[in-house]
C-alpha cells in the first residue's frame, strides 16, 4: 500500500507523466466525441433510408393494386401479350401521374423475366431487358413470391437511389409482373457531404491536437531547462557568498601571521641576528592577500570603469 502511494505521489509530481496523462485523456475525449457523432449520423441515415423504403413500398403496392383493379374490371388485358398500344399509353399515363405526385425518379412495369412493358421516363423500349435491375435479382425473386420489398440504397455517379418492388397479379391472382419504383435520395448526398467534411475536420483536429501536444512538450522542456539553469545559478551564487565569507575569515589569521613575522623580524634586527626566512613570511602573506582580494573582487558584482588608454603603449609593453 505504501509503495503504491509513493508511486502515485511520484507520478503526480512528475510533470511529464501528468502532461502525458492529460494528453491521452484529451485524445480519447476527442475521439469518443467524434465516434458518437459518426454513430449519430449513421443512425440518421438508417432512419431516413428505412422511411424512404417504406414510402416506396407503399407507392409501388398502390400502383400495382390500381392496375389490378383495371385488369379485374376489364379495362386492360390480364396478360401482357394481349396489350394494345392504347393499353401501354394508359399505363404510361398512370406512371407519369404517380411520378409527379410522389416525386419519383423512374417507374417500371416488367414481366417475370425483367422485360420492360412500360416505363416512365421511357428509358427502355417495350420488350427490352431492364439491365440495371438484374443486380437486384434477389429482391426481384422475393417479389415474385408475393412480397413487397425495398432494396438497399445504391450509388450512381455520386447520387443515391432507392428501389421498391411490388408484385402485379392478374384477375385470377397469378403474378404476371412487377411494379418497380425508384426515388432519388438527395438528402443522402447532403449527409455524405457532411460526413466528408467531418472526416476532413477529424484529420485537421488530430493534426492540431498533435501540434498542440508537441508545442506543450517543447514549452515544458524549455521551462525545465530554465528552471535547472536558475537552480544552478542559485547554487553558484550561494557558493560565491560562502567562499567570500571563508576568504574574509582566512584574511584575519594572515594579518596576525604577518604582524607576528614583522615583530620577530624587528626583534632579530635589534639583536643583530640575520634570518632571511623571516623576510619571506610577510611577502607570502601579501601574495595570499592579493589572491584573496582578486577572488573577492571576482565574486562581487562590479560596475565597469571605462577609461581611455594608449593601445600602442599597451601592445609595446606586452611584447616586451
Amino acid at each position: 500500500m505504501k509503495n503504491a502511494q509513493n508511486f502515485l505521489k511520484s507520478s503526480l509530481t512528475n510533470k511529464w507523466t501528468v502532461i502525458t496523462a492529460l494528453s491521452i485523456i484529451t485524445f480519447f475525449i476527442v475521439l469518443t466525441n467524434l465516434i458518437i457523432n459518426r454513430s449519430f449520423i449513421d443512425k440518421i441515415m438508417y432512419i431516413i433510408e428505412d422511411e424512404l423504403g417504406n414510402r416506396l413500398c407503399i407507392v409501388s403496392n398502390k400502383i400495382a393494386e390500381n392496375i389490378e383493379y383495371d385488369i379485374l374490371f376489364g379495362n386492360i388485358p390480364s396478360s401482357f401479350t394481349n396489350f394494345f398500344p392504347s393499353d401501354i399509353s394508359f399505363l404510361n399515363t398512370l406512371l407519369e401521374t404517380e411520378q409527379q405526385i410522389n416525386d419519383l425518379q423512374s417507374l417500371y412495369i416488367v414481366d417475370r423475366d425483367f422485360h420492360n412493358i412500360v416505363s416512365f421516363p421511357a428509358i427502355y423500349k417495350p420488350g427490352e431487358i431492364v439491365s440495371h435491375l438484374v443486380a437486384d435479382s434477389v429482391f426481384f425473386q422475393l417479389t415474385l413470391q408475393d412480397s413487397v420489398v425495398a432494396s438497399p440504397m445504391y450509388e450512381v455517379s455520386g447520387n443515391y437511389f432507392k428501389t421498391a418492388y411490388a408484385p402485379l397479379k392478374n384477375d385470377i391472382g397469378t403474378i404476371i409482373g412487377v411494379v418497380i419504383v425508384e426515388a432519388s435520395a438527395s438528402q443522402f448526398n447532403t449527409i455524405r457531404e457532411f460526413q466528408r467534411y467531418m472526416n476532413v475536420g477529424l484529420a485537421f483536429t488530430f493534426a492540431i491536437f498533435g501540434i498542440a501536444i508537441l508545442f506543450i512538450y517543447w514549452i515544458v522542456s524549455q521551462f525545465s531547462q530554465l528552471q535547472i539553469s536558475a537552480q544552478r545559478n542559485e547554487r553558484l551564487a550561494s557558493m560565491g557568498q560562502m567562499a567570500a565569507t571563508v576568504a574574509h575569515e582566512i584574511r584575519n589569521p594572515l594579518g596576525i601571521i604577518k604582524s607576528t613575522a614583522e615583530v620577530m623580524k624587528a626583534q632579530h634586527a635589534k639583536a643583530k641576528l640575520s634570518d632571511e626566512l623571516l623576510g619571506f613570511i610577510p611577502d607570502e602573506v601579501d601574495r595570499l592577500n592579493r589572491l584573496i582580494t582578486d577572488f573577492l573582487t571576482f565574486a562581487r558584482d562590479r560596475d565597469l570603469n571605462l577609461t581611455q588608454s594608449n593601445i600602442a603603449a599597451t601592445i609595446d609593453k606586452t611584447l616586451r
